[in-house]
């Protein structure tokens, strides 16, 4: 009968060979999560620093915007002023005084449109953590905070005023008596002489105290507007300076 020999493997791995193995194993894994970790950052990097070009060309289509509101609204205080003025002139079954003229300025609020596709993209990111500064990101909340207050103005303060006022336009002025009232009415060339439906001295005292409020808050929408174009306009600077 043949014997079969059994080949003989070498002796048993001590503590130390366990170790160093694990060791360049753990070495292996680090090295590998540092080099992944390492390359997300650079590519987070590169949006954050994508997402800033991204902004700095809304924030320049956002302050045009606000030039143009700046100027409209500081016409609409201008006409509002004129109106309170006019409504002091109305005497029991005069004219108008040429009240019709300055309606244009109580209506058509016109709305800041926000430029937000870069700032909504950020905040589908994850927020501002792909800006690469802390400086820059806080600056970017100032700006989109500003524009949020001018939004909410709109929204909660100018719109409702103007609702308000409707009931009262409607009880005061006479439109049937005038032809070719759009065109009039954007251009402000209504004949001074129009008479008014009522003369009601307390519905005209009613009337200047909305027009009254909404001079005011005109005005400080107009402040608001202002306070977001320096904030934009700084922001931009800012921004093209650092990056």
């Amino acid at each position: 009968m043949e014997v079969h020999q059994h080949a003989h493997h070498g002796g048993k791995k001590n503590w130390r060979s366990y170790f160093w193995e694990f060791l360049m194993l753990f070495l292996a894994v680090f090295c590998g999560f540092l080099a992944e970790y390492k390359l997300e950052h650079i590519v987070e990097h590169q949006k954050g620093i994508q997402y800033i070009h991204s902004l700095e060309v809304d924030i320049q289509v956002d302050t045009a915007k606000l030039s143009a509101l700046i100027t409209e609204f500081e016409q609409k205080k201008s006409g509002l002023d004129s109106m309170l003025e006019s409504i002091k002139g109305i005497s029991s079954l005069s004219n108008s005084n040429g009240l019709y003229n300055y309606l244009k300025y109580t209506t058509d609020y016109p709305d800041f449109i926000y430029t937000d596709r870069t700032m909504q993209q950020l905040k589908n990111a994850g927020g501002l953590r792909m800006i690469p500064d802390k400086e820059s990101a806080d600056r970017i909340v100032m700006y989109d905070a500003a524009i949020k207050r001018i939004l909410l103005t709109e929204e909660l303060e100018l719109n409702p005023n103007q609702q308000s006022l409707k009931r009262l336009t409607i009880a005061i002025f006479d439109f049937s008596s005038v032809s070719d009232f759009e065109n009039k009415f954007s251009s402000g060339h209504f004949d001074y002489r129009l008479s008014l439906l009522r003369y009601d001295k307390y519905m005209l005292k009613e009337y200047y105290n909305e027009i009254w409020i909404m001079n005011r808050k005109v005005g400080q929408h107009t402040k608001n507007l202002v306070k977001a174009k320096l904030t934009a306009e700084q922001l931009l600077q800012f921004l093209k300076e650092k990056y």
